[in-house]
């Protein structure tokens, strides 16, 4: 993003927000055919994807970095979070008809 990781806090804050995103990974992954837990896991991760989203959009526009990852990211977390949400209306859409 145009600013570099030169300090060793960078370094592990960096390391622990992977491990943020993989741990929920598994946790969707194993939670998928759960029913109830499966659901409120989508609504977690579509706020991780929302705030992403922001976070991303803010950094680029209002903060003027730059990388050529940083708008093809944020296109992804605004796919998800369209995806999650989509999910979540068609579980609910369904729990209403049954």
């Amino acid at each position: 993003m145009g600013a570099p990781l030169e300090s060793s806090g960078a370094f592990v804050m960096a390391r622990l927000a992977g491990a943020a995103i993989l741990a929920l990974a598994i946790a969707c992954w194993q939670a998928r055919d759960a029913g109830p837990a499966a659901a409120s896991i989508a609504i977690a991760m579509l706020f991780y994807n929302v705030a992403a989203t922001a976070v991303i959009g803010y950094a680029a526009i209002r903060l003027g970095m730059s990388s050529v990852f940083l708008w093809p990211v944020m296109v992804l977390h605004s796919a998800l979070a369209l995806w999650c949400a989509f999910a979540l209306w068609a579980v609910r859409n369904r729990a209403e008809k049954a």
